[in-house]
This record gives structure tokens, sequence and C-alpha cells, in this order.
């Protein structure tokens, strides 16, 4: 290599750079050796498909390559899971997968390109795999030709179709070998099914009808797909295929039915999301009912004539009278919110309901009885939003003291009573995509502008989401609760876009340019507003992260802002200071917020009701008592690794199923609602069940513990683990679950929750885990 000249390498990505200043930077290294490189060989280009602007945008990660070949690119840039990337040098190039966090090294003869390239490291295992694939495939005669694949047979067809792909799981399976099963590896197979399933319709929509390629699309089970991305293009796959085949039937009820009989009921699940929505929504459903009626035709499904006899059911026996907005006012408001339910997937035998705020009710989880019926109350105070799910479906719903709401929950939530056409129009919204907020800006925008720059831009967003949503609102004419709503909702996203602009800036710049990032008091002055902090946002459920945010910029920038001495301003920050204390069983400092809040309110009722509410839970702390099923490990352990062969020691010659949760996670105690069914088909001489609690306070941990009464192995995590475990098997949050088999290798990290237990084989994951 004496005569090697120094040269520049830099690396190639492809994908969805999504910036979110929630994620935790990690620093992504590749390095290696090229032998045999001369001159002129290595010029790189990195490009990125912003999602924001909608266009490619090129970056450069460069670096020398010294007199031996050696070169390190190092960078914090990339925050996606995993990024599709090219390698190039000269007129070779070559595909592999980048993840924040990996360390790859890359060693290659450039004279030998394809015969020499091997990467090692962290993350290797999915680079081996994209680069043996470009090779085989993309760079070759044996990719997928759809022309030739179109002109066969059916028989033909399927065999050859099943061939490549069988080639293709071959070759993953193959190179992962024994290492661990990524979060790649995991999309890749999603990717496989989708494709297939894109090749098949489009032969079925070229050909004439085959009952063998019919009969294959029917057995893809799009519920196999681990990611919600490749549900959602092979839905959208689905319904291209049903446009192509019914485009001489003009009712949207004819087109279903068509689809019916036939496609497979599982791809109807997906189908009624995109396609029913109109008439599940918009009270097209009321039209085929009373033709239905009118003229019984008896070829059509009988299960749709008795849901919506079901609706007409419930529409005499709930209120119809329009949803009244109450504001949060000086006197207390008893009237309760009452909910009927009627959920006809008979698989789904609990519902969650999730009240932030006030209402201190946090979670609740109600049961569905044998015919699929359920009934909840609460006092809400005032008019606000709550969120109710079941199984994987759930809505936003605005509710009001005194008002009587029907649900009716399929694969579409449909709304009866007062509330139902606010509902409804959110539901509406929701599966439309249309939403009302200013474009976030990006972390490239961010470290490029200067503070003034970046609030007139934030406004200049605000203004455009401001039009929108009033031409939305003047074409639609909504009702005043959901109006308020929206209009809330856009102002406090500006609100907090705006307050989080110089911590955002901060977290995007070079580490040796953070100190410089330091806002003025004049760029913050849009926090000293007494309207910002107004009764109308509490409809939101966001307030009190509001009023926090607010509070937690002007003290750490030390701002003497007026809206601090004003009572309104007060009144909510002494809200937010009782609820955080509630949410983390600080009951100690809640006596505390209890006297700050009696002097910084006119509501004596208020007061009233969180003095009651701590009371209540004191008394219900006092009756907990950890179950003797669970067992709280101490954990002394320095490191992530050390507390896994623990855990796996302990547990020698059993599968294990790790539940990775933290105490303030709405979605993590939703699934203890399952616990003890999924604890109950478990195998004991076979299988444990380990929790990992992060993030999170001692004492919630064990209150946790015993009020959801979660039998396993219980090991508390310092955040310094929890950091070590996130990088190491890339967790992306809350909860995260792992299966790790008797020999102790880690088989998933992304294993299905205990309220779904559908797995990536199609089995029941407590069978999984009893025979594997």
């Amino acid at each position: 290599m004496k005569d090697l000249k120094t040269g520049l390498i830099a690396l190639v990505v492809a994908g969805a750079l999504a910036i979110s200043c929630q994620n935790q930077k990690k620093t992504t290294v590749l390095n290696g050796r090229i032998e045999n490189l001369s001159e002129g060989d290595c010029i790189f280009t990195l490009w990125f498909f912003d999602i924001d602007n909608g266009a490619n945008t090129k970056l450069r990660f460069s670096a020398d390559i010294d007199s031996t070949g050696y070169f390190k690119i190092k960078t914090d840039e990339i925050t996606e899971p995993t990024i599709d990337a090219w390698l190039t040098i000269g007129n070779e190039v070559t595909q592999l997968g980048i993840a924040p966090g990996d360390s790859l090294y890359v060693e290659l003869d450039a004279r030998a390109f394809d015969e020499t390239l091997k990467y090692s490291g962290i993350g290797a295992a999915k680079c081996n795999y994209k680069a043996t694939k470009f090779l085989r495939y993309e760079d070759s005669q044996e990719g997928i030709n759809f022309r030739y694949l179109s002109d066969l047979d059916s028989e033909a067809f399927l065999s050859s179709l099943n061939d490549l792909f069988d080639d293709r799981l071959a070759l993953l399976d193959s190179v992962y070998g024994s290492a661990q099963k990524d979060k790649y590896y995991y999309d890749e197979r999603d990717v496989m099914q989708a494709e297939k399933l894109n090749l098949i319709v489009e032969y079925l929509n070229q050909n004439e009808s085959s009952p063998s390629v019919e009969e294959a699309l029917n057995q893809i089970d799009l519920n196999d797909l681990e990611g919600h991305f490749y549900q959602g293009w092979s839905r959208n796959i689905i319904v291209r295929y049903i446009d192509n085949r019914t485009a001489t039937i003009s009712d949207p009820y004819e087109k279903y039915q068509w689809a019916k009989e036939n496609l497979d009921e599982r791809h109807m699940t997906y189908i009624r999301r995109d396609r029913l929505k109109n008439w599940m929504i918009a009270d097209e459903s009321d039209r085929i009912f009373k033709e239905l009626k009118a003229n019984p035709k008896p070829e059509l499904d009988s299960a749709n004539l008795a849901f919506h006899s079901l609706i007409e059911e419930y529409r005499t026996q709930t209120p119809t009278e329009p949803l009244e907005f109450i504001k949060f006012g000086a006197e207390y408001n008893d009237a309760p919110f009452t909910l009927k339910g009627k959920v006809l997937n008979t698989g789904i035998k609990k519902v969650n309901i999730y009240i932030s705020g006030l209402a201190f009710k946090g979670q609740e989880t109600i049961d569905v009885n044998e015919e699929g019926n359920f009934d909840f109350s609460f006092n809400p105070l005032y008019t606000r939003t709550i969120t109710i799910s079941a199984g994987n479906q759930f809505s936003q719903m605005i509710v009001s003291p005194g008002a009587a709401l029907s649900i009716i929950m399929d694969d579409l939530f449909y709304y009866i009573g007062q509330g139902a056409k606010e509902n409804k129009r959110l539901a509406e919204m929701a599966y439309s995509n249309i939403r009302f907020a200013p474009k976030y800006i990006t972390g490239e925008e961010v470290t490029s502008m200067s503070e003034d720059e970046i609030k007139k831009e934030l406004d200049k967003r605000y203004a455009s989401a401001q039009q929108e949503l009033s031409k939305y609102l003047k074409m639609n004419q909504l009702s005043k609760p959901l109006a308020i709503y929206l209009q809330a909702s856009l102002d406090i996203q500006l609100l907090r876009m705006k307050a989080q602009a110089e911590m955002m800036k901060k977290y995007f710049v070079a580490p040796e340019e953070k100190e410089k990032v330091n806002f003025s008091k004049d760029y913050f002055q849009f926090l000293n507003d007494p309207a910002l902090i107004n009764d109308t946002l509490m409809i939101t459920g966001e307030l009190a992260l509001t009023t926090s945010l607010i509070n937690q910029v002007m003290t750490d920038k030390g701002l003497d802002f007026k809206i601090a001495e004003d009572p309104a301003y007060k009144e909510k920050l002494a809200i937010t200071k009782c609820l955080e204390s509630m949410s983390n069983n600080a009951y100690e400092q809640l006596d505390k917020d209890l006297v700050y809040l009696s002097q910084h309110t006119d509501k004596s009722w208020l007061v009233e009701t969180v003095t009651s509410y701590k009371d209540q839970k004191m008394a219900y702390f006092e009756t907990l008592v950890i179950p003797t099923g669970a067992e709280l490990t101490a954990n002394e352990l320095s490191s992530a690794d050390s507390l896994m062969s623990q855990i796996v020691e302990k547990h020698k010659g059993k599968n294990i199923y790790v539940d990775i949760w933290a105490t303030w996670c709405g979605p993590c105690k939703a699934e203890f609602a399952y616990a003890e069914d999924f604890h109950k088909g478990l195998d004991e001489e076979k299988v444990s069940v380990v929790y990992l609690a992060a993030r999170s306070k001692e004492n919630n941990w064990k209150t946790s513990i015993a009020e959801y009464q979660l039998n396993g192995d219980h090991y508390f995590l310092t955040d310094e683990q929890y950091d070590q475990l996130a990088k190491k098997f890339e967790l992306r949050g809350f909860p995260q679950y792992m299966i790790i088999d008797s020999n102790g290798k880690v088989q998933s990290t992304n294993a299905p929750r205990p309220s779904v237990r559908l797995t990536s084989l199609n089995t029941d994951l407590i069978e999984q885990l009893n025979t594997m």
C-alpha cells in the first residue's frame, strides 16, 4: 500500500431521517480498511428523504483514508431505527443498513470488491445480509422481473414466486445464523410478505381470475406483519385490488359485499377500516339500513342488518341532545358522563379508558361481558377529551358532564347520543389524516436559523395552519365543543414548539456549539401572556403539561415575567404540581402542594376534591400487598450485560419472556390487565416472566407491582443500565417485550404483547413460549 494516495470516503444514506428531540442521540461508527485502492476511487455522497419537505436532501459524512487504507466515519445524525445506505468505491456499489449506535468495521479489497466485502461489529448481520442480497438480486438478472412472472400460467407463477421468496428467506436466515435477531431482521420478513402480496395482486389485476392465485392471496395474513408501516402498505395493495375488480360497481356497500365474498376475513378487517369509513362514520350506514329494511336482500350479509338494528336499538336508549360545552368553573359540577358500549369482536374481554388530569382516574380497565356489553361512568368536571381502546383499536373522544353516549366497537367505532357528532368527526379526521398543527421544524433547519428566524418561521407556519383550520371550521359548521378543541390544540402546539426551540437547537448542534446556544429574554416574551392559560385549553387534557413547560422554561432561564404573578397562571401551576405529585405517588409533597393550591384558587371544591382523592389513595395503598408470586430481585450490578447474564443464569434452562416497562407508562399498565390470564397459560417448568422497570421511582415500582398483582421476577433498573440495554437491543420506548430461549439466546427484541399474542410465526405467544 506504499503507493496508495490519501483519499476521501463518505457514506450514502437513503431513507427517512425523522427528526425528534424525544430520541436520545446515539453515535454511529463505520470504519475499516480498504486494500489496493487507487486514486480517484473514493468519491461518496449521502442522500436522505426529508419527510417534511418531501424532497431528497444531500448530506456528506466524510473521512480521510490514511496511507494504510484505514478510514473512520462517526456521526450522531442517524436517528431512525434502520436506514438503507450505499457504499460506493469507483464503479462498485453495495447496500447496507445503518442504525443509531451501530459500530461497524468493514474489510475489502478494491480489486475483488464483491468477494472480499465483509462487516463485523455491532449491526454487522444486517449489513452482511444487505450486501449479499444486493449482489444476488438487485445487481443481477435473478431479481424480481414481473414482466416475466406475469406471462406465466398461474401454477408456474406461484411456483416461481414461492421459490424466489423461499430463497430470500433462506438467505436472510443463513446470513444471520446464530446472530441476535434484531429489528431489521423482522422488518425484512415484513418486506418480503408485502412484496409477495404486491406481486400476487399485480398478477390478478392483469390476468383472468385464478382460484389458486386468489387462494395464495388469502393465505397471506397481514396480522403477521410486525410493523404498522408494512401493514398499511399491504392494506393499500389489497384496496387497489378491490378497486380494480369492482371498477364497474358504484355502490360502496356492493363493493364491500364483493370483497367479503372473495377475500379472507383477515383481510376484511383492514378493508373495513379503509373502505367502510365513509358509511360507518358519515351516516351512510343509515341509508343502507333503510334500504335493507325496505327491500330485504337475503343474499347480503345478515350480520350487517343486525349491526344496523343494533344502532337503531341504541338510538332509542340514548339521549340525542347536542353536546354542551362546559367550562372549568367556580362551582363543582357533579353530573356524571355515562358510556354504554358493545364490542362486536368476541375475542376482546376488556376495554381500557385513559383519563388524564383532574378527574383523577388515570387508566380504567372495564370488563366486557359474554354478550360484548360494558358500562362506564365518571365525573369529568368539564368538557374534556378521553381515550378509549379495545384490542388494537383506539379512539379519542370529547365528553361533557351530564352527557350520555353509546358506542359500538368493531373495526371502527360507531357513536350514538350526546357527542356522537363530534366524535364521529374526530374519527373521520383521524382516519383521513386531517390535522391542524404547525409543521415541525427540522433539526437541519433549527441549527441554521437564528432565534429571530426560528420565531418568525414558527409564527408563519402557525398562520398557515390557522388559515386551514378556519377554512375547515367554516366549511363544516362544527359544534362549539369540537371547534374549541381543535383551536386549543393548535394553540398549544405553537406554544410548545416555541418554548422547546432552544432545547431542540442545543440537541442538534455540534457538541462544541451547545454552550453558545442561549436564546435571549426577548425571544421568550410570548410566554408572558396570561391569555395562554385559559380554562378552554383544559379541553385538550394537555394544560398541565403546558403549564409545567412554561414554569420550567421561566425557572431555567431566570425569567421574571409578570405571568408568574397572574392568578389564573398560579392556579393552573398549583393544579399541575398536585397532578405531578399524585402521578408519582409522592403524598408528602402533595400535602405541601395542597397548601399552595389553597392559597391560589378560589375554588374550595377543587381543594376538597384533591384532598379526598389523596385520602382515598392513601387508604387504598395501605391495603396493597405484593403478591407471593412476585420476587423483587436485588440489582446491585453496574452494567446491563451483567444484569442480563444474571437473569439468564437464574432462569437457566427456561424460556424467558421479558417485559420492559415504566410506572408512568399508560400502555404498559394497560397490558397488566392481561397478566393473570397470560401467566395461567404458561408452563412454569419451562417459562419464566421477568419484569424490568426503568425510568421510574422505586416507591412507585413497588406500589405498581402490588396494585396490579404482578407475579414474576422483578428488577428495578438504573438509568445507566437502561441506556446500555436500549443501545444493545435497539429499544424504542415503553412497553417493549423480549424473548430469550432456554439456551440464553435472545430470539426477539420485539415480541408480541400479552394482549395481542399472535407472533410473526402465526402461532400463539403462549404456545411458542411453552414449546420452543
